[in-house]
């Protein structure tokens, strides 16, 4: 085998090494996409829920159905109080001495 041939099987077998490499490449930016997709969906659905469980506890200190306007009213008076003092951002971030949030604290 001449030094020409065996310089030709190397770069053949470097050449499909390289290739090989790429297709490992792509199959990983494949999965990297796809499981950055499913954590956006997730933290949409979480997202969602959150949203849900607030719009319960509102309606359930509400005691009626929400009617027009009332998320306007709501954001307007939650602003009011953040201004005045800051009493929803303060009511919110309270926690018992182990540092878990205390829902029933000021009620």
């Amino acid at each position: 085998m001449t030094k020409e041939e065996r310089l030709e099987k190397e770069m053949e077998r470097d050449n499909r090494s390289m290739e090989r490499i790429s297709q490992s490449i792509m199959r990983i930016r494949a999965s990297e996409k796809r499981l950055e997709a499913e954590n956006k969906k997730k933290l949409r659905q979480l997202d969602a829920h959150n949203k849900i469980v607030m719009g319960g506890v509102i309606r359930s200190v509400l005691g009626r159905e929400f009617e027009e306007g009332d998320d306007r009213r709501l954001f307007y008076f939650l602003k009011m109080q953040e201004r005045n003092g800051h009493y929803f951002t303060k009511a919110m971030n309270r926690r018992d001495p182990e540092g878990n949030k205390n829902p029933n604290e000021g009620v």
